[in-house]
């Protein structure tokens, strides 16, 4: 079930709190992984109701069918609000059935860092940046086909790639994953705009944490004050960002002004 959340919630609390733990989502429900094993489905335990069960069992109680193996996944980088639960739950709200494992990994030398745009729920969104030397603590997803069809649609907007605020492709970079697997590409999203530069430098997410980081973190309520600040001074944080998520010619300009400044950050994504 889909918590319902005042919009001005959405855009303050992005990206969204997410487990400290592997788990499974389960239509709504992230059941804590203690075990993950060669396949979460197959080998997997979770924690259900201070129980610990094979995964089986556990969506036998949701009423879940067997969902598709491990090796017919696809996997997709989690390092924004994808990793957490209530923001799948947002947007495979009408996907029923829908079980993601959702793993624990660390991407070395990049960061998480606001994009230079706003998401049509008012929040500044993150966007992956090259970064020597820092290593990341994200989370890999891995999706069937039509759940990545669906969370394309969510990224590269409906209308078709170029129509949404990201681009995707193939990260090619060192990407070790809870599993003890080690990953050499993994599919990714990135900005299409790059990073925010209000402050003449990337701004990594405080929320998001990294070791090495270069650039510098700030919380996500200090960098909607100061894009309110630069692009609407005489409004209170609550005034801007009734007003920008009301009004979609609005937040247009609103982000091209953020676009002009833009840093270029951005890894390049093989888009073969």
């Amino acid at each position: 079930m889909v918590d319902m959340i005042d919009p001005l919630d959405l855009a303050k609390t992005y990206p969204y709190p997410r487990p400290a733990h592997a788990y499974l989502y389960v239509d709504g429900q992230a059941l804590e992984l203690v075990r993950i094993g060669p396949d979460p489905m197959r080998d997997g335990e979770v924690r259900l109701d201070g129980r610990t069960m094979p995964v089986a069992d556990a969506l036998a109680a949701f009423g879940v069918a067997t969902p598709a193996p491990h090796a017919e996944r696809v996997a997709m980088l989690a390092y924004g609000s994808n990793a957490a639960p209530a923001q799948l739950a947002r947007k495979f709200a009408d996907l029923p059935g829908t079980v993601i494992p959702v793993l624990r990994a660390e991407l070395a030398d990049h960061d998480v860092v606001y994009s230079a745009h706003f998401s049509r729920y008012g929040a500044i969104p993150a966007t992956l940046a090259v970064s020597p030397g820092t290593m990341l603590a994200t989370a890999v997803v891995y999706l069937t086909v039509a759940q990545l069809t669906r969370l394309h649609e969510t990224e590269l907007g409906p209308a078709g790639p170029q129509s949404g605020n990201y681009v995707q492709g193939t990260l090619r970079a060192t990407i070790t994953v809870e599993d003890s697997s080690a990953l050499d590409a993994v599919g990714a999203y990135a900005s299409r705009y790059g990073a925010l530069g209000l402050t003449g430098a990337p701004l990594a997410l405080a929320q998001v944490a990294a070791n090495g980081r270069r650039f510098a973190a700030h919380d996500k309520l200090a960098v909607l004050e100061l894009a309110r600040a630069t692009l609407a001074p005489a409004k209170s944080l609550d005034e801007f960002l009734e007003r920008l998520i009301a009004d979609a010619g609005l937040r247009q300009a609103y982000s091209e002004r953020m676009r002009a400044g833009a840093i270029d950050v951005t890894p390049r994504l093989d888009r073969r």
